[in-house]
């Protein structure tokens, strides 16, 4: 079975300098096509610059290759360097990538681990992130699209964030849903997918 434990903050940020004060023609690192689309649409001013490496690699290239590097808060966090961010971007600024920033446990069901592990599964984390993870079986889009998808609990069931740019171009919407299934479907309506 699958375990779903509290998530951790699902944010992308900037290191290097906050995004106001990059100035015109700034380079900015990412690797991430979904960054990269949402990063030139709020500053088209900006030189977005593909890099790859952990998050040690990445974060050497500032004042280098780079000014600046978008990368996932929680792994920042996780790793203890969470002072290295400058900016968080907001779900108005850039969606977060599908599942971002959850961990997945996985045991044999009845055996003593998926006992100890039930302990610490959260049914709104799980909710969301297969939300999350169908939008992505949904759409077929991977980790190298241009796809974002953010779900939260709400009283009614369930809301979800997501952007796309592909060939139609950027987009974005909200749908609510009382349902996975259902708030897939709408997401995929409302974003023409």
């Amino acid at each position: 079975g699958q375990w779903y434990p509290q998530r951790a903050e699902p944010w992308d940020v900037l290191c290097g300098a906050p995004l106001e004060e990059l100035t015109e023609g700034a380079r900015v690192g990412t690797g991430s096509p979904r960054r990269t689309a949402q990063l030139e649409a709020i500053r088209p001013d900006l030189q977005v610059v593909p890099i790859r490496g952990n998050v040690g690699t990445r974060l050497s290239q500032i004042g280098g290759e780079v000014d600046a590097v978008v990368l996932a808060e929680a792994g920042l966090r996780r790793l203890g360097i969470a002072d290295a961010i400058d900016h968080r971007f907001g779900l108005d600024e850039m969606v977060p990538a599908p599942a971002q920033a959850a961990l997945c446990v996985e045991a044999m069901d009845g055996s003593e681990a998926a006992q100890l592990v039930d302990r610490i599964d959260d049914s709104g984390v799980r909710a969301v992130i297969e939300a999350e993870r169908l939008l992505l079986a949904e759409t077929g889009a991977g980790c190298r699209s241009a796809l974002g998808g953010l779900a939260e609990v709400t009283p009614d069931g369930l809301r979800m964030t997501s952007f796309v740019h592909d060939d139609a171009g950027a987009r974005r919407g909200v749908v609510e849903a009382s349902s996975a299934p259902a708030l897939v479907e709408a997401m995929c309506a409302e974003l023409r997918l």
